[in-house]
């Protein structure tokens, strides 16, 4: 990977956020920040059938992250990155600053940071360690861009960024999120003192998961997919 300008990676992060604003369904879960895909085979047929009603026969959708390959090649010259992490960073922030609400920019941003401080390097550890721990820093620095409080009164976003703050294991964050849930009436009371009972206890057991995110979703941790699963499900909008 050459050295980008701070010209070119704007123009870069741009064009990802176009991609994710194309992508993205405006209805069901939005894709928590691990997600290698946009969407489950079931979702990206609904966005294909979109493309077609819409006539735009010339569009080739696609759920693969654009921005995977660009996060993959920042471990192969570690100290060359860490050098432009503030450019990227500033770039990204600049991105963010006119709308921290905005779910194409955030889902862009939280994704390639997530995707950048977890994804395998061909060197040692030690050697790219610095930059990982960086890029962790850095996630959870775009994670509280948006408080809690400015979250829409939509359980649909409420929901995706408690995930985002389980992500760099902001629990403060988590719980001002569930207040704000309550205060704007986006669940009944009792759903939402039962999902209030599972956060205590995932923000507990997640003290010892390196990846919360992954445990999660039950990629990493065998004892953990029906939990995952039976939380992701609760934390979407009652039918």
């Amino acid at each position: 990977m050459h050295y980008r300008n701070g010209l070119e990676i704007r123009q870069e992060i741009q064009s990802w956020i176009q991609w994710t604003r194309k992508n993205l369904l405006s209805s069901g879960d939005i894709p928590v920040i691990n997600s290698i895909r946009l969407y489950p085979d079931a979702d990206f047929q609904r966005l294909l059938e979109a493309i077609r009603k819409q006539e735009e026969q010339e569009y080739e959708a696609s759920d693969s992250l654009p921005w995977s390959s660009w996060a993959d090649d920042l471990y192969w010259i570690p100290n060359e990155h860490i050098n432009g992490r503030e450019e990227l960073l500033h770039c990204f922030m600049d991105e963010m600053s006119s709308d921290p609400s905005d779910i194409a920019t955030r889902f862009t941003a939280l994704s390639f940071y997530h995707w950048a401080s977890t994804v395998p390097s061909p060197m040692k550890e030690e050697e790219v360690g610095h930059l990982r721990s960086a890029f962790r820093e850095d996630l959870h620095r775009l994670v509280g861009l948006l408080p809690a409080e400015a979250c829409s009164k939509d359980w649909r976003a409420i929901s995706w960024e408690i995930f985002n703050s389980f992500a760099v294991k902001d629990w403060d964050r988590a719980a001002r999120l569930y207040d704000h849930a309550k205060l704007v009436r986006a669940l009944d009371q009792f759903t939402l003192d039962l999902l209030r009972g599972q956060f205590n206890f995932l923000s507990v057991f997640a003290q010892a998961e390196k990846n919360i995110l992954d445990a999660l979703t039950g990629s990493l941790n065998p004892l953990m997919p029906k939990v995952g699963r039976s939380l992701s499900r609760s934390m979407r909008p009652p039918s």
